[in-house]
């Protein structure tokens, strides 16, 4: 854990600061025709597998993650980081460059608290603007023409595509639950959904192309007893995507939602061995699912191959939704 005083390392290579006190590196200011994504809960399950896949296909990728920096950074490194930055700055940010031309950086934030997604938000913006401003240094030190403008900084910022994954889960009887429960399955699942599109979306809508994948459940199709807060939730988040695809399709925005069914994730941990059984004989194809195969649908979806698909709800669940 670095201090406020302390510069980053990325690569073995110290990087200052910026005056603001962000962490955010210059590797995370893409080039010209080089995609941006923007992944919450992304540090663990479907999260960090989506993540990867971006990662692999050479999208700049930033992630968020509530609480586990642990699996935070478990995951840059796995995908190829040296020596990754924390910090201790507002927000506690994780960044690192990954070996190549990709990059890859996480940052603690929780959605559904909107103070902390308008100030990751404020974080990039400042250190897009220093890193624009810098690479337009370079370029004139290096004798290079230098093509970059004011707009290009508002690209720097821009992700081209948004995945709103992060979500909790919550069993019992909906007699039992509280205020506290509601309040929380809703914050994270459908708050924070509406945080991160809120702030992040005008830019998707002023360049008039992008595309946004919402994570939702095959409980939020069809519902669960003992599950009903969630299925609630999940259920909205279906409605959200639906509204938002024929809102923002005039604007060259693809908007679609996947509904995973039992997939072989930390998720299931509050769940009995038994109830697991029961939940693989009901599914068709007789298995779990695995967090790759949702990742993979995912990264479809944010291709140009379904670039005339959207309002879609697309369960990747082994049929156990027919």
């Amino acid at each position: 854990m670095s201090n406020g005083n302390q510069q980053g390392v990325l690569n073995g290579a110290p990087v200052p600061r910026s005056d603001t006190g962000s962490n955010i590196d210059r590797g995370m200011t893409a080039g010209k025709g080089e995609k941006k994504v923007l992944i919450t809960g992304g540090s663990r399950g479907i999260g960090a597998a989506t993540v990867m896949r971006f990662v692999s296909e050479g999208y700049r990728t930033v992630f968020l993650y509530k609480e586990d920096k642990e699996s935070a950074d478990r995951l840059l490194k796995k995908l190829g980081c040296v020596n990754c930055e924390t910090g201790d700055t507002a927000g506690d940010k994780s960044g690192a460059r990954l070996s190549g031309n990709h990059n890859c950086m996480a940052y603690r934030c929780d959605v559904s608290d909107l103070c902390q997604v308008i100030k990751f938000k404020e974080e990039l913006r400042n250190a897009g603007t220093r890193l624009a401003a810098d690479a337009t240094d370079e370029d004139a030190g290096a004798g290079g023409a230098n093509d970059t403008d004011g707009g290009d900084e508002e690209d720097d910022i821009t992700f081209d595509t948004i995945v709103c994954n992060a979500g909790i889960g919550l069993s019992g009887l909906f007699t039992d639950m509280t205020d506290d429960d509601w309040n929380r399955l809703r914050g994270v699942n459908l708050d924070g959904t509406m945080n991160v599109l809120r702030e992040f979306l005008p830019q998707l809508v002023s360049r008039k192309r992008g595309s946004v994948v919402l994570v939702s459940s095959m409980w939020g199709r069809v519902g669960a007893s003992c599950e009903a807060g969630y299925s609630a939730t999940k259920a909205a988040v279906i409605g959200l995507a639906k509204s938002l695809a024929k809102e923002l399709g005039p604007s060259g925005i693809r908007v679609n939602c996947v509904a995973p069914g039992l997939i072989d994730t930390d998720m299931n941990s509050g769940l009995e061995d038994r109830d697991i059984e029961t939940l693989v004989e009901e599914t068709p194809l007789g298995r779990m699912g695995k967090p790759q195969e949702v990742a993979e649908l995912i990264a479809f979806l944010a291709s140009d191959k379904a670039d005339f698909i959207t309002g879609q709800v697309i369960g990747i669940d082994g049929g156990f939704v027919i």
